[in-house]
């Protein structure tokens, strides 16, 4: 019996900050690791994406939609 497939996650947060402040502190692998973790870079479509939390703990997957400087999305697994 196949699984079913999931739906995707889509996350929107509203805030004061300027377009560029926000896909910096999302695409910078500095700036993300000041507020959440160490991670790849983000490039092209279908590079891979990698948050590394630390002890063998880290997600991965490959970029599926990038907008330079509005948006991107990447798949999860753990």
């Amino acid at each position: 019996m196949a699984a079913e497939p999931i739906a995707p996650i889509h996350l929107t947060v509203e805030t004061t900050a300027s377009p560029s402040a926000v896909w910096t502190a999302l695409t910078d692998p500095a700036r993300v690791a000041e507020w959440l973790t160490e991670a790849s870079p983000v490039r092209r479509i279908g590079d891979a994406y990698r948050l590394d939390f630390g002890e063998g703990t880290a997600v991965e997957g490959v970029v599926t939609e990038l907008e330079p400087g509005r948006g991107f999305a990447h798949t999860w697994a753990w």
